[in-house]
């Protein structure tokens, strides 16, 4: 039915002396997109699931963006605390589309037998996760206009309250958000799978009627999960298979250097 590739949170930095883990976050990065592009069936498309970058910077995005057009497959992004929207907006116009909302990264892709739908969180004010009104309207808007088409929401930020092993377990900067977010999904009961990024830890939990889940960070050196040892994986990434059903199975991808 659909197979998609999730990336999250690779945190690229142009390498420079300041940054020791520039050069892993990139080899991180490269040897995904050769993993992918290596993948029999390839996966249908890839969506990242922000902080593209570690600072937002036109240089940064340039530079994900050199690697991520090498991909065989329709690539798409949502934007992260600490990637610039204006910048992102420029850089990749060509898998954004039109923007909805200002400075909003909102879209929906409609090409595949499932919709994704790119769902900003970010905030200029700080790493929270925000939801205004203008944002949770424009998203009941779009889903309302394709209620009988399952779809996927992604976004950064887990929208949703995490278990007590997360901490912080709400990455929202109020929880009216997740509340906002919540009621949004009852509505429109199309919505088949969340997938977010941002906490640099891997979980898969029940939302509702679908289940909602959080990729890990590509770089196994920003992972909170990953066990430090002379075998530590370069990083991982996953990838994601529907069924005729709508339900979907998670496969971990691991990355060695």
């Amino acid at each position: 039915m659909l197979l998609l590739a999730q990336i999250s949170d690779t945190h690229i930095t142009v390498p420079s002396g300041s940054d020791r883990n520039s050069e892993c976050k990139l080899d991180a990065l490269e040897s995904c997109v050769a993993d992918i592009n290596s993948l029999n069936p390839l996966p249908d498309a890839v969506i990242h699931t922000g902080d593209l970058t570690h600072n937002g910077t036109l240089d940064e995005l340039k530079l994900v963006k050199s690697h991520l057009k090498k991909l065989k497959i329709p690539y798409f992004v949502t934007p992260g605390n600490r990637d610039r929207n204006s910048s992102m907006l420029n850089v990749f116009a060509d898998c954004i589309g039109n923007k909805k909302v200002e400075d909003d990264i909102i879209y929906a892709v409609e090409s595949f037998p499932i919709n994704l739908i790119s769902f900003d969180t970010t905030s200029p004010d700080d790493n929270l996760g925000v939801l205004n009104f203008d944002k949770i309207s424009l998203l009941d808007r779009i889903l309302f206009e394709n209620q009988k088409i399952p779809t996927i929401v992604f976004s950064h930020h887990p929208l949703f309250f995490l278990p007590n092993s997360f901490n912080p377990n709400v990455e929202c900067r109020s929880e009216k958000s997740i509340k906002l977010f919540k009621e949004l999904t009852y509505r429109h009961q199309q919505i088949v799978a969340f997938f977010c990024g941002h906490s640099h830890k891997s979980l898969r939990q029940r939302l509702g009627f679908f289940d909602a889940n959080i990729g890990p960070p590509l770089c196994s050196l920003l992972d909170n999960d990953n066990q430090k040892g002379n075998e530590a994986p370069l990083g991982s990434y996953q990838l994601h298979k529907f069924d005729n059903n709508y339900n979907f199975t998670t496969e971990k991808k691991v990355l060695r250097s």
